[in-house]
């Protein structure tokens, strides 16, 4: 569970870290807060050493001044909470989609690996039948 504005951003950085082993940082994040939003940048960071902590990630939050009348319009304007709605349901669609692509994208290439290993276990089984050949 995130506060709103964070999942969308939080669950594609990290994602994007395990799949590259790498850091991720998106800036000026909007988050909702108990009447109001706040800023951060986000980082998700994948950790390789120690062993132990292998394929797990670090997740930082790094508090960001907005400036008092971004502050006062977003609590002020009842309509901009259903935009942003709106925003958060197209960005969660839009990683749907690409959740889908990735699966879709694992499972070919699984298919292919088994086909592959499927050809080669039938191959030398081929050879281990074949009688000796003598000479």
């Amino acid at each position: 569970m995130a506060r709103e504005g964070l999942r969308y951003e939080l669950t594609e950085a990290f994602q994007k870290a395990l799949r590259l082993k790498d850091t991720i940082t998106r800036k000026n994040v909007k988050v909702g807060t108990d009447g109001g939003v706040q800023a951060v940048n986000l980082t998700v960071q994948a950790i390789a050493e120690p062993e132990a902590l292998r394929g797990l990630v670090m997740v930082i939050f790094t508090d960001v001044a907005l400036p008092a009348e971004a502050q006062g319009s977003a609590i002020t304007q009842g309509h901009s909470a259903s935009r942003a709605q709106v925003a958060a349901l197209e960005r969660d669609r839009a990683q749907a989609r690409q959740e889908l692509q990735t699966a879709r994208e694992e499972m070919q290439n699984f298919q292919e690996e088994a086909k592959s290993a499927n050809e080669e276990l039938q191959s030398n089984q081929t050879r281990n039948s074949s009688p000796p050949t003598r000479n």
